[in-house]
């Protein structure tokens, strides 16, 4: 079996309260001996080109200088990172420049001050994520990820112009997931012809200086990449880690395990993306 990414939770702990998450908020982070693991063995093994640092918050994992170091073995995989953007000092990025980073991926849902509070459940992170965003983007290639749902999706544009102005090249739209807490506020989700709507009003901005990307979970990645969870646990989506029953096996499973339990995942699922099934049971 050869997986494609390897998407990584380096902690479940988070200094912001997004009311969308679909990621069980506990202090509790991946000890640092299963990711040399995973760096030495595991990624090798299933022939792994790109690793994705998540979280949480991964900035904050307790490690961080350590996992730098182990990660400068493996210039020939891509690292990209999802941050919340609200830490940032010299150090840190003398650490990310050490290693093969592709992608720093930087949510940001809204340019409203009261509307980014609401979503990330913040006081006074609005402007500190702003002026992170243009230090960051000093030296690194920056994207900017937005989770639309009715509270936001009006600013798309005004988001799509923002990446322009300040020279970022890749724009990405997440629709709403309906798991963890996303499930509880489903009625925020758009409608298929809104969506629709946004996707062709979307096609006349993207262009060689700007990628946009709208992941409306219609293409499952079902047996491309693999989630990982702080405890080791493999997950065949990042919408399920919260969902133990979900689990196809740890990082220390045989192959065949694996293997195994995606082609019977795959069999028991009654809709294109499992989320429906989670919001029905």
């Amino acid at each position: 079996m050869n997986f494609q990414e390897a998407v990584i939770l380096l902690t479940r702990d988070c200094n912001f309260n997004c009311y969308h998450c679909y990621v069980k908020k506990i202090k509790k982070e991946i000890p640092f001996s299963y990711l040399s693991f995973l760096i030495e063995e595991f990624i090798p093994k299933y022939k792994i080109r790109k690793i994705i640092l998540i979280g949480g918050e991964p900035f904050l994992y307790g490690k961080l200088p350590l996992l730098f170091k182990k990660l400068t073995q493996t210039k020939d995989v891509e690292v990209m990172i999802t941050t919340n953007g609200s830490i940032y000092s010299e150090n840190l990025v003398k650490l990310l420049q050490s290693i093969n980073l592709k992608l720093l991926k930087i949510s940001l849902h809204s340019l409203d001050p009261l509307i980014f509070s609401k979503f990330t459940g913040t006081k006074n992170q609005y402007n500190k994520v702003l002026k992170n965003i243009e230090k960051f983007s000093k030296f690194f290639n920056i994207g900017i990820s937005m989770t639309v749902t009715k509270l936001n999706y009006t600013e798309i544009e005004r988001l799509i112009k923002f990446c322009k102005e300040k020279g970022i090249k890749f724009f990405q739209i997440n629709q709403l997931t309906l798991a963890g807490k996303g499930a509880e506020i489903k009625e925020q989700r758009l409608e298929d012809n809104l969506i629709k709507e946004i996707k062709e009003r979307l096609k006349k901005y993207s262009n060689e200086n700007l990628i946009i990307k709208y992941d409306d979970c219609l293409r499952c990645n079902l047996g491309r990449k693999l989630i990982i969870d702080v405890d080791g646990s493999i997950y065949p989506c990042a919408a399920l880690v919260s969902y133990p029953k979900f689990k196809i096996g740890n990082i220390y499973s045989p192959e065949r395990k694996l293997e195994y339990k995606l082609k019977i995942l795959n069999k028991q699922r009654t809709k294109k993306c499992f989320i429906e099934d989670i919001v029905k049971s």
